[in-house]
C-alpha cells in the first residue's frame, strides 16, 4: 500500500478500484468513486423496501454519477433489481435509479439512490425539555451578600463597642484565677452590679474578654473584645468608676465605656501601656503607666492629664506574693513585719493604716491562726483560729484580706474551699460560708475582692459572690460541676 504523504501527494487507495489516491481527492480519478459520500437509504435487491438507519445523505449530483470515459465502471456482480413500485410505463434510463459509492457500500454491494421525493425522514426523538435556571437564584445570592456585610458590620460594632448581651443565652465562660473583679451601679437596679476578665474557648484557641453582669441574676450586660493577651504580655486592667468602665489595651490607649451599654464613649491616649487601674471613689481613677507617664482621669468631666501617683495609690506588691488582687486596698507586708509576734510563723501578711493581719501557724498547734497586730508598735492585738475542724491541714493555698472593719481569709481543699470573715476589732468570728461550688477542675482561691456589699472568689474557671453580711452565696458566673 502506498504511503501516506503530504497534501498533493500519494495519501491512500481506493476502495474500490485500488487505484492511488492523494488528500484533495474527491472522486477517484480512475472509477469514479465517492471517497467523502455516507451511505443512503436503499432497498435490498431480494425483499421488501426497508430503511437505513445511517443518516441519509442523498447525493444527486452530475458530479457523482458521472463516469471517466477512460474508466468506466465495472458492472456489479448482482444485478439490483428496481421494485415495481418505482417502475412506471414512461420512465426513461435517466429516471431509473442510479447507483452511488461509497466507503461503507463498495461497488460490489452498489445500492439504488433513492430519489427524495419518495423517502420519509424518520421521526426525530423524543428531546427532553431544556432546564431552566431559576430565577431565584439571584435573590439568593443577592441575600447571602447581604447577610455576610451584616455579619461583618456587627462583629465590627462588637469589636470597637462592645456586645449586649440577653440574658435567655446561654453562654459558658471561664473566669480567671487572677481575681480580676470590679464592682459598681452600672444599670437602675439597686444591686451591686460587677465587671469581670474571663475567657471562652473557640475550638483549641481562647479568647478572651471584659463583661459586665448584673448583680440581680448575674447575666452578662455587655462584653468588649476579644483582647489578644499574648501581645499584652499580661493581663490588661480595667476598673469601674462613677458610670463609666475603663479597660486598657495592648496599645498605649485607654478605652472608656458607658457602664449600662458598654458604647465606648471616648478614648485617652497613653504615653505608654496601662499597667494598673485604682479607683478613688466614684470620680477618680488613677492609671499607672508602664514609661512612668502616669494619668489621673476625671470619670465626672472624663478628662486626664498625667500626674505623679496620689497619696491614695498603694504601692506596687513586692516580689512576696501575699495574694491580692490589683484593686485591693491593702498592702503586702514583709515578714520582718511579723517577727515580733510570738510562737508564730507567718505565711502571708497585709496591712491596712495601721493595722496587719497575717496567716499563718502557731508553734504549739499545726492549726491555721489569723493574727491581728498594730504595725506602728508590732504588738499583737488578737488571734483566731481559721478552721475549726481539728483534722484539717493546712496549706499554702490559703488566702488572705483586708477591708475595713472585717478581715477575710479561706480555707479547705480546692474541690470545696470555705471562706471565714472576722472582725478587725478583736478577732470575732462573723461568718463562714458553705463550701464553694465544685468545679471540673479543683482550684483553690488565690485572691479576694470584697466590696461594700458583697465578696468575689474568682477561681480558675468560675467566679463566686457572697454576701458580706451573712456569707451567703447569692450566686455566680463560670463552669462548674
Amino acid at each position: 500500500m502506498p504511503a501516506m504523504g503530504n497534501a498533493g501527494g500519494v495519501f491512500g487507495v481506493c476502495e474500490a478500484c485500488q487505484a492511488p489516491r492523494s488528500e484533495q481527492d474527491m472522486i477517484c480519478a480512475r472509477c469514479g468513486y465517492h471517497f467523502k459520500t455516507k451511505p443512503v437509504p436503499a432497498f435490498p435487491s431480494d425483499g421488501a423496501p426497508t430503511r437505513r438507519t445511517d443518516p441519509p445523505l442523498i447525493v444527486e449530483s452530475p458530479r457523482t454519477v458521472l463516469m471517466p470515459a477512460s474508466a468506466p465502471l465495472p458492472p456489479p456482480t448482482q444485478p439490483v433489481a428496481v421494485p415495481p413500485t418505482m417502475q412506471s410505463a414512461g420512465a426513461s434510463p435517466e429516471s431509473a435509479p442510479r447507483t452511488l459509492h461509497s466507503p461503507s457500500s463498495p461497488p460490489g454491494h452498489d445500492r439504488p439512490v433513492v430519489p427524495v421525493g419518495n423517502w420519509t425522514p424518520p421521526p426525530p426523538p423524543p428531546r427532553s425539555a431544556p432546564s431552566r435556571r431559576s430565577s431565584a437564584a439571584p435573590w439568593v445570592l443577592g441575600i447571602v451578600g447581604v447577610i455576610v456585610l451584616a455579619s461583618a458590620a456587627v462583629l465590627f460594632v462588637a469589636l470597637r463597642h462592645g456586645v449586649p448581651s440577653s440574658p435567655l443565652v446561654a453562654r459558658t465562660v471561664y473566669f480567671e484565677s487572677g481575681g480580676e473583679v470590679s464592682f459598681g451601679h452600672l444599670d437602675t437596679s439597686p444591686a451591686e452590679d460587677f465587671v469581670g476578665r474571663y475567657y471562652e474557648l473557640e475550638g483549641t484557641a481562647m479568647a478572651f474578654y471584659v463583661g459586665a453582669f448584673s448583680g440581680d441574676d448575674f447575666h452578662e450586660i455587655w462584653r468588649t473584645g476579644p483582647v489578644d493577651l499574648r501581645a499584652a504580655g499580661g493581663p490588661l486592667p480595667f476598673a469601674v468608676v462613677g458610670s463609666r468602665v475603663l479597660v486598657a489595651d495592648v496599645r498605649p490607649l485607654l478605652h472608656v465605656h458607658d457602664g449600662a451599654t458598654g458604647h465606648e464613649t471616648h478614648q485617652v491616649e497613653l504615653a505608654d501601656r496601662a499597667t494598673r487601674i485604682v479607683v478613688h471613689g466614684d470620680k477618680e481613677a488613677f492609671i499607672e503607666v508602664a514609661g512612668g507617664k502616669h494619668v489621673l482621669y476625671d470619670a465626672a468631666l472624663g478628662r486626664a492629664k498625667i500626674t505623679p501617683p496620689p497619696a491614695w495609690v498603694p504601692p506596687l506588691p513586692s516580689a512576696h506574693h501575699c495574694g491580692l488582687a490589683q484593686g485591693s486596698r491593702s498592702t503586702c507586708l514583709e515578714d520582718a513585719r511579723t517577727s515580733r509576734i510570738a510562737a508564730f510563723s507567718s505565711k502571708r501578711a497585709i496591712g491596712a493604716g495601721d493595722l496587719g493581719v497575717a496567716l499563718g501557724r502557731t508553734t504549739a498547734s499545726p492549726s491555721l491562726r489569723v493574727v491581728g497586730f498594730s504595725l506602728s508598735s508590732g504588738a499583737e492585738l488578737w488571734r483566731t483560729p481559721v478552721c475549726l475542724d481539728p483534722h484539717y491541714t493546712p496549706s499554702d493555698e490559703e488566702t488572705l484580706e483586708l477591708d475595713g472593719d472585717a478581715a477575710f481569709a479561706t480555707w479547705g481543699d480546692a474541690a470545696t474551699p470555705h471562706v471565714v470573715a472576722f472582725s478587725t476589732k478583736d478577732g470575732a468570728r462573723r461568718w463562714e460560708s458553705e463550701p464553694l461550688p465544685t468545679l471540673q477542675v479543683p482550684f483553690a482561691p488565690r485572691v479576694l475582692v470584697v466590696s461594700p456589699t458583697r465578696v468575689y472568689v474568682p477561681r480558675a474557671t468560675s467566679l463566686s459572690v457572697l454576701d458580706r453580711a451573712t456569707g451567703k452565696i447569692l450566686g455566680g458566673v463560670g463552669a462548674t460541676k
